[in-house]
């Protein structure tokens, strides 16, 4: 499973195979809502969110590239983004 953070989203674009979300960087650089790339992560239960913070979406991507995370929706739509562990049987997958 992936999170993309993207630089910018055009909203042509098919949600990659093990996506699980996608955090656009720069509101400037976000698909619309009704965009194909938005009803598509829409229809498969992808999260697509923005960003409207730059300095947010830097410390996002020096913090956890190539980690494991969990992203949170909250109830007034932000979002949390917190470091995991490796989930067990994917270390075991890994190896194999």
């Amino acid at each position: 499973p992936t999170i993309l953070l993207s630089g910018a989203v055009s909203g042509e674009e098919e949600v990659p195979d093990g996506v699980l979300g996608v955090l656009v960087r720069s509101a400037r650089e976000a698909p619309d809502i009704l965009s194909h790339c938005a009803v598509r992560a829409r229809n498969f239960g992808v999260l697509l969110a923005t960003c409207f913070d730059p300095a947010i979406s830097e410390q996002l991507a020096k913090d956890f590239e190539g980690k494991w995370v969990e992203v949170r929706c909250k109830v007034d739509g932000t979002l949390t983004v917190e470091e995991k562990e490796r989930p067990a049987g994917d270390a075991a997958k890994a190896q194999a």
